[in-house]
């Protein structure tokens, strides 16, 4: 069963508008996952046309990682490059490298499965018996524990990327949650 809190109008966004390293970005994002146990995979990459000069890049990332034996937690990226055009800087040691000017616009969501292996879809009364597991024994857990650790681990992800693009600090008001 999976418990789709995406849909709850909890996300996290960023926005940005300047010159930065896509490339960079989405391998921060992968080894960001990838370090904490995540599973990584880069589901869509679209490129079009912008309605300027510049290119629109869509990627769609996720990652999953199984906390226990019956729950398995999902985070899901979202980047669009609007208006993204390619130019050359110079890095931090004088060599040459391509980036993209324009705005970046970042989602970030999570997810929880509850029964990732299917054990209870074999039966009509297992199926019964996991509605009455996530909807009474563990209803608690999962509102309060569960989802809200994987709420500040999508906070950490979110100032990481932050740091890569130098919008924000080192930390933030979230680092030593969980």
């Amino acid at each position: 069963m999976t418990l789709d809190i995406r849909g709850d109008g909890y996300h996290l966004q960023i926005e940005y508008k300047g010159v930065f390293d896509l490339h960079k970005v989405g391998i921060a994002v992968r080894d960001w996952l990838e370090t904490r146990g995540y599973e990584f995979h880069e589901d869509q990459y679209k490129l079009k046309k912008g309605l300027t000069k510049g290119k629109i890049l869509e990627m769609y990332w996720n990652g999953y990682r199984n906390y226990n034996e019956i729950l398995r937690y999902w985070i899901f990226v979202y980047a669009m490059a609007i208006d993204a055009e390619e130019i050359e800087v110079a890095d931090e040691n004088g060599k040459r490298k391509k980036v993209l000017k324009g705005s970046l616009f970042m989602r970030f969501d999570r997810g929880l499965t509850f029964d990732y292996r299917g054990t209870f879809e074999k039966s009509k009364f297992k199926k019964g018996l996991e509605k009455f597991l996530v909807d009474y024994v563990y209803k608690k857990k999962l509102d309060s524990m569960w989802e809200d650790k994987l709420r500040f681990k999508m906070y950490d992800l979110q100032t990481h990327v932050k740091e890569i693009l130098g919008m924000s600090t080192k930390s933030s008001e979230f680092t030593d949650m969980w």
